[in-house]
């Protein structure tokens, strides 16, 4: 039998029907407060922008509106992108959801310098930017 891979949920997003969610994996959730009670993934509490966690040990990462370019509430993305590219596999997946409108296309730009192939499926719609993307090998 293979050995299940490993998902990273940044801030407790919802991995819903995507692949590789908690149904058929295992998932670890970082976020700096943990929730009490029962939850259906392994918590750590960590930041983005420091993930405790060797290089390249992830088989996708999940960040649900928590990347920021200056607010406090939420991860710096100069910062955690790097770091997130860091713990994810070669060929892994990464999804981004953000809802700063305007932090999209830094988001983009950032990830193409960090070598990633940004998927067609990413848009942007009057909310929010969905960004999918590819860990080059």
């Amino acid at each position: 039998m293979p050995d299940r891979e490993e998902h990273l949920d940044i801030g407790h997003s919802s991995w819903g029907d995507d692949p590789g969610g908690p149904e058929d994996n295992i998932t670890v959730s970082i976020d700096p407060i943990l929730y009490e009670g029962d939850t259906p993934f392994r918590q750590v509490q960590a930041t983005a922008e420091d993930i405790p966690f060797p290089s390249n040990y992830f088989a996708s990462v999940r960040a649900g509106n928590v990347l920021s370019e200056g607010d406090d509430m939420y991860a710096d993305m100069h910062k955690s992108l790097p770091e997130i590219s860091r713990v994810l596999k070669p060929g892994g997946t990464l999804i981004i959801e953000s809802l700063d409108i305007d932090s999209g296309e830094t988001i983009l730009g950032i990830l193409k310098d960090l070598n990633f192939t940004i998927m067609p499926k990413s848009y942007k719609d009057d909310d929010a930017w969905y960004i999918w993307a590819t860990k080059r090998r």
